[in-house]
């Protein structure tokens, strides 16, 4: 696995020292992998200053892990991060990749002091570190809430509002708030219980939901964009009849942009593309969402 091709799935963890320029950094991926150690994983090896500081997660076994490719989660988790500080002092651990990471509460909690911080992208959390503590025995927790599964439907047509969003509530009571591109809240309902919780009537646009007063996070959130197909367009032809007083006129037309497949409807009842018809009869053709062109055949 290529540590630099991970996507927006991976949460890095990078450890850094007062004392020195030295860092190291371990990768949680939830895109690919299983909790269980496999081909999946990168195992640690130290090739390092004797001064720098070491980071590492593992997954169900005790093998310690560069990369770990724990795979989607829907319930919740615990991950164990190793440090092995190689000089006594301040350290930080910086985190980031949670900004495209779905609606789930991460916190990272140290097993020593028994404090728990709340991860936010790029949140950087300080802690006292000793050179001969174990480094086979955890000193951190990453706990992750089950995810809350967000649902946008795009609009059906070209300048309607009729794209709308669900998100599926697994803890209660929260606030929600779903909010335009520009930060303005459009809707905001309170004490939500456990199901199901939507916006309709969007239109085509960037926005957000939040949820506020989740356990150990207050507030996580994530963008969606609701689509719409490219404007419907019809291309009309005629040609002329043979003879005058024949049927033999031709009408076509062609669809372009909407969303195939089409379906045509002429003003005499007819669903074919191409229509044949007496001289001088006006007809027109309609579809779905919705274009009309109007035809009349000469000779």
């Amino acid at each position: 696995m290529d540590g630099n091709n991970l996507g927006n799935s991976a949460v890095r963890f990078r450890i850094t020292s007062g004392m020195n320029s030295f860092s190291d950094e371990a990768i949680v991926v939830f895109s690919q992998g299983s909790p269980a150690t496999d081909g999946e994983d990168v195992v640690k090896f130290v090739f390092g200053h004797p001064s720098a500081p070491q980071i590492a997660t593992s997954g169900d076994g005790s093998v310690l892990l560069a990369i770990n490719a724990y795979g989607p989660y829907t319930t919740d988790i615990s991950i164990p991060i190793y440090v092995n500080a190689a000089m006594n002092g301040n350290h930080t651990i910086t985190t980031t990749g949670l900004a495209g990471i779905g609606l789930t509460c991460f916190v990272l909690e140290d097993l020593t002091n028994n404090t728990s911080m709340a991860l936010t992208e790029g949140a950087a959390f300080a802690f006292q570190a000793m050179a001969n503590a174990d480094e086979n025995v955890p000193r951190f927790m990453l706990r992750a809430s089950a995810p809350l599964v967000l649902t946008p439907s795009n609009a059906s047509c070209f300048g309607l509002d009729d794209g709308n969003a669900t998100v599926l509530v697994n803890a209660s009571p929260v606030d929600i708030q779903w909010v335009d591109a520009d930060g303005v809240v459009m809707l905001e309902q309170n004490n939500v219980a456990l199901g199901g919780s939507s916006i309709m009537a969007l239109d085509a646009g960037t926005y957000s939901v939040r949820i506020i007063g989740t356990a150990g996070c207050g507030v996580i959130e994530e963008q969606f964009i609701i689509t719409e197909p490219t404007e419907l367009m019809l291309d009309g032809s005629t040609e002329p009849t043979s003879c005058s007083g024949t049927e033999d006129g031709i009408m076509e037309v062609q669809a372009i942009g909407g969303t195939a497949p089409y379906e045509f409807l002429w003003s005499n009842g007819s669903t074919e593309t191409q229509l044949v018809v007496a001289c001088g009869r006006l007809h027109r053709c309609g579809h779905g969402c919705e274009r009309m062109l109007l035809g009349r055949t000469g000779i």
